[in-house]
């Protein structure tokens, strides 16, 4: 149950996350890859054309700790094979 509005939106950005990672991990033959921008917040811009930068490494799982009413970025990306 959520009390505080940014924790409901905390609570739904990690079930997405949380999906797409289970999503990743399932799906051997998908036709997508996850990467993993660390750290989130960089001067790489990552185009959609254009090649990914170093701060992108490729992952099966995406992990991520935040207290209450405290706000943890979070960057990742899901590119075509």
């Amino acid at each position: 149950m959520c009390y505080y509005r940014t924790s409901c939106l905390m609570h739904w950005v990690l079930f997405m996350m949380a999906v797409v990672a289970i999503l990743a991990g399932q799906a051997s033959g998908a036709d997508y890859t996850v990467h993993v921008v660390d750290p989130p917040i960089t001067n790489h811009m990552i185009l959609q054309d254009g090649p990914l930068p170093p701060v992108c490494r490729q992952a099966d799982t995406i992990k991520l700790w935040a207290c209450r009413g405290e706000y943890e970025p979070a960057c990742f990306v899901l590119s075509p094979t």
